[in-house]
């Protein structure tokens, strides 16, 4: 996984204060709040597909299957972009939530802070994988890369000793006689 495909991490509680107090003007809880709920919901089921992709990622790179490896890449990279226009979309209305937070009730601030809570758990679950399916893929890349430079080091005795790829059929050398 690449940086560009990195999962970020959820950071939308309502503990958060916005970093510019006029951008983020109060919403009414009553509307904003189901909103952010169900913007958390969607990042839930999206990071519950990226797990389940994860797991298989993992076996197509330990079975060294690149092509259905590439498609599985390609599918999650729509799933992580999915993921991070939500993640958006919940941040606003988090901190517009945040600047209301006095008539925001103690158990929907709760609520929210545990979904958060639950996200972030989830998405480390998935870098952690991909941490190791890195690992994994740069040993194969290493073994790879081991056995090519054997062969070229194989490659490069026999044309030392002269039977590369060059010389002539025959014998080399014939006495005078013929």
């Amino acid at each position: 996984m690449t940086t560009q495909d990195a999962v970020p991490i959820p950071a939308v509680g309502l503990e958060e204060k916005p970093a510019d107090p006029a951008s983020a003007a109060p919403l009414d809880p009553a509307v904003a709040l189901p909103e952010l709920l169900a913007s958390l919901e969607v990042q839930r089921t999206t990071v519950e597909r990226l797990e389940r992709l994860a797991s298989r990622q993992a076996e197509l790179v330990e079975s060294g299957r690149t092509d259905a490896l590439v498609g599985l890449l390609a599918e999650r990279g729509r799933l992580v972009e999915a993921f991070v226009a939500d993640q958006s979309r919940s941040a606003a209305l988090a901190a517009a939530l945040a600047a209301g937070r006095d008539r925001v009730a103690a158990a929907d601030r709760a609520e929210v802070d545990a979904r958060v809570r639950a996200l972030e758990a989830a998405v480390a679950r998935v870098l952690a994988r991909d941490a190791e399916d890195q690992a994994r893929l740069a040993r194969r890349r290493d073994e790879a890369a081991r056995q090519v430079r054997a062969v070229d080091a194989g490659r490069s005795a026999l044309a030392a000793y002269g039977g590369g790829l060059g010389a002539r059929p025959g014998p080399r050398l014939a006495d005078r006689r013929g």
